[in-house]
């Protein structure tokens, strides 16, 4: 029942609705600094301990991701890991109202195809890592990986710190579109660890950060979360953070919740992780397997009603 006068046609329905939903709430991601992390696995790691760094630095910060929102004494939770732009925006709000000053997030591959962060600019973009997942939404691989990459310009990001180590990185290492520190543990980077040594209560690694060598204590364990624990010690130097302040914030982070949690029953360690999808699987009986002198059991379930062709793929995986 609207007249024609009020209507106005647009290109992008969801790129105006976010600018929409920006202006509503008066642009508060403005007055805050963001970082986004973006990846197949790894982002809520990743998010938690760039949060926890910054909080045990002493900043005001705030996260957003699968296990919800965070910052100060709110706590909420929402079904999707990025929000949709109009839920973001009133969330923006109400930080800029208790004063935050940085926001560490996720960023999904449906937020990004879906425009759920248009309108707002990140100071740092990480890459975790580019493998199935999603494909009853985006089809093929190609599609996804394409999507997740879109993120990588200077529409979104002012900097970049990047996995080398994934296969898709290396259309970002051929052409970055804004600085990008890179990180990793097999192939060349500015950022890299060695002399890894993992056990079930934690790990101890040295870090090349930018041909200065320091040692680094973590509560977890595993070369992919080690891989995880690079990528927050990159976005720090990104920030000019003290190291030392780091390094000492590190040592008491401990995994999130679902992210190989070691439980000891009766004398036998009992491991739960989130792990769902092939890539995550692999890596988590991988690091399993190190850290196990006897058998080691594993009992998983795979949700393969949307994305049906990684269940075959995990039996295998799992079976191997």
């Amino acid at each position: 029942n609207y007249p024609l006068s009020n209507l106005e046609i647009v290109k992008d329905v969801r790129e105006e609705f976010g600018r929409a939903c920006a202006e509503e709430f008066g642009y508060p991601a403005k007055e805050m600094k963001l970082i986004g992390v973006t990846g197949t696995n790894g982002k809520t790691t990743c998010t938690h301990l760039i949060y926890e760094i910054l909080k045990k630095l002493g900043y005001r910060v705030a996260r957003v991701g699968t296990m919800g929102v965070h910052y100060a004494d709110v706590d909420k939770n929402f079904d999707m890991t990025t929000p949709d732009v109009d839920i973001l925006q009133r969330e923006f709000f109400e930080m800029r109202a208790r004063e935050i000053e940085w926001v560490v997030m996720e960023v999904s591959a449906h937020a990004i195809d879906q425009k759920r962060i248009e309108g707002l600019e990140f100071e740092v973009g990480v890459l975790t890592n580019i493998t199935q997942d999603h494909l009853d939404y985006f089809k093929t691989i190609e599609n996804y990986a394409e999507c997740k990459l879109s993120f990588f310009d200077k529409k979104y990001l002012r900097s970049a710190v990047v996995n080398i180590d994934d296969n898709y990185a290396m259309k970002i290492f051929q052409n970055p579109k804004v600085p990008t520190i890179f990180y990793g543990m097999q192939n060349p980077a500015d950022v890299f660890a060695i002399d890894v040594k993992s056990a079930p209560n934690g790990s101890e690694f040295y870090c090349n950060l930018f041909d200065e060598v320091l040692t680094f204590k973590t509560k977890l364990v595993g070369d992919y979360n080690i891989s995880n624990v690079l990528a927050a010690l990159s976005v720090c130097a990104n920030l000019g953070l003290d190291m030392e302040g780091v390094k000492d914030a590190l040592k008491s982070i401990g995994p999130v919740d679902g992210r190989f949690n070691v439980f000891n029953l009766s004398g036998k360690s009992v491991i739960i992780d989130y792990a769902h999808t092939p890539d995550g699987l692999e890596k988590v009986l991988q690091t399993a397997r190190k850290v196990t002198k006897n058998r080691l059991f594993c009992v998983f379930g795979c949700g393969g009603n949307r994305d049906v062709d990684k269940r075959p793929k995990m039996g295998a995986i799992a079976e191997k």
